[in-house]
């Protein structure tokens, strides 16, 4: 999906949450039900961002594993035949007719996928996003975790990523934070090369290198970096799909298609354990920066909107956590302030504004301390209320990357 969704310039996040489990599935029905959902979110978009995610949890009893697999999408919208064309290639019951006069409003339907037995879920809202998932449970295969990746961690050893810092790049930071590495970016190989030419001796090198390929970006072109990294270190060319034939091969380069599998990203992790001292090093040991990232709360009732708002926030180097109402928001926000809160208006109980008059006396009160609320909805009058409530900004619906980076550089310094 990778390659059609960067030749129509749209926003691409993947994302992968669970075990290593091992399944026992026929292969080819799985990918036939993946590609048919994946496309499904493409299609319907004509620009705008698409979110794929894959949540991985044992069953009880050692049951199984179920795959909750998600495509989100927000933006511009297809018209009604494009839509119609791809309901009835899911084969989903329940599809309210859609006239061509009428307006979109929330729509959901579902139906079994003919390929795997799995439940298909659509749901749509044009202010909001869509929402393709497909439910699976899968019977456990004899090895269900590598024995070698038991509390398989980086222990901060640096990553170093060069390329896009707010493509595919943020998505891979997160991924890789979650086994331990500390992660730095840099824009261009040449940064990277002079970054390690001015380091002291006693400063730690990174211990993988991952270079995303532009059109000037060849694996021969890497000679400059190769010769500055430690003979331990792993430098990775990162290639669409497809592409990893097409290009020459350089000693010492790593030329892997992206996005890389849960697999690739344990054998990377596993390498730098192995190499120890020699390549993250233990002068200047680096922090596991997970913990310290800056956190968003996203307050909505509407799980499409949850889904891309965290997707959005997450590319843009976010941890989020959600909340469904003002009420549970003010809670979150009790327990742990966030960095950043993404609003809503319109929720059942306590509604946005409110939840922000009432967290703005907590402030007041020194209770908890001050972060930027931006408002996020479709009502295009409620800006003069929103200030009036005490919030920083406020995004239309549907969300836009762009839009919402912008807000982000302007509230939020670094």
């Amino acid at each position: 999906m990778v390659p059609r969704a960067q030749a129509r310039r749209l926003g691409f996040l993947f994302d992968y949450r669970g075990p290593a489990l091992r399944w026992r599935a026929d292969p080819d029905a799985v990918a036939e039900a993946l590609n048919r959902l994946f496309n499904a979110a493409l299609d319907i978009l004509e620009d705008g961002f698409v979110f794929f995610t894959a949540q991985v949890s044992p069953l009880p009893g050692d049951a199984g594993c179920g795959v909750n697999v998600a495509a989100a999408a927000s933006g511009h919208f297809a018209g009604l035949s494009v839509w119609q064309q791809v309901l009835a290639r899911l084969q989903l019951e329940g599809v309210e007719r859609m006239g061509e006069e009428a307006v979109l409003e929330w729509r959901s339907a579902e139906g079994v996928c003919p390929a795997t037995g799995g439940r298909v879920q659509f749901v749509l809202d044009e202010t909001e996003g869509s929402l393709f998932s497909l439910q699976l449970a899968l019977a456990p295969a004899h090895a269900r975790l590598d024995a070698d990746d038991t509390g398989l961690a980086a222990h901060g050893a640096r990553a170093w990523l060069v390329g896009d810092a707010f493509g595919s790049a943020r998505s891979l930071e997160r991924r890789l934070q979650r086994l331990g590495w500390a992660i730095r970016h840099f824009a261009t190989v040449d940064q990277a090369v002079a970054e390690l030419q001015r380091m002291p001796g006693a400063y730690s090198r990174p211990a993988l290198v991952i270079v995303h390929q532009h059109a000037e970006v060849a694996p021969q072109a890497l000679r400059p970096l190769l010769g500055q990294l430690p003979p331990a270190a792993q430098l990775v060319l990162a290639v669409q799909p497809g592409r990893t034939a097409d290009a020459a091969r350089e000693p010492g380069v790593e030329v892997r298609a992206y996005p890389f599998s849960p697999a690739e990203l344990r054998e990377f992790t596993r390498r730098a354990a192995a190499a120890g001292d020699a390549v993250s090093g233990q002068t200047r040991p680096a922090p596991l920066a997970f913990e310290q990232r800056r956190r968003a709360l996203v307050v909505d009732d509407n799980a499409v909107n949850q889904l891309v708002a965290t997707g959005m926030l997450q590319m843009l180097g976010f941890e989020v956590e959600t909340a469904c109402d003002g009420l549970e928001a003010i809670e979150s926000c009790m327990r742990a302030a966030p960095d950043l809160v993404l609003m809503d208006l319109h929720m059942p109980g306590m509604d946005g504004l409110e939840a922000t008059r009432r967290l703005r006396l907590l402030q007041r009160e020194g209770a908890i301390p001050c972060f930027p609320i931006l408002a996020a909805t479709a009502d295009t009058t409620s800006q003069e209320a929103c200030a009036a409530a005490g919030m920083d900004g406020h995004l239309p619906k549907p969300l836009n990357l762009s839009g919402l980076e912008s807000q982000l550089r302007r509230l939020m310094a670094g």
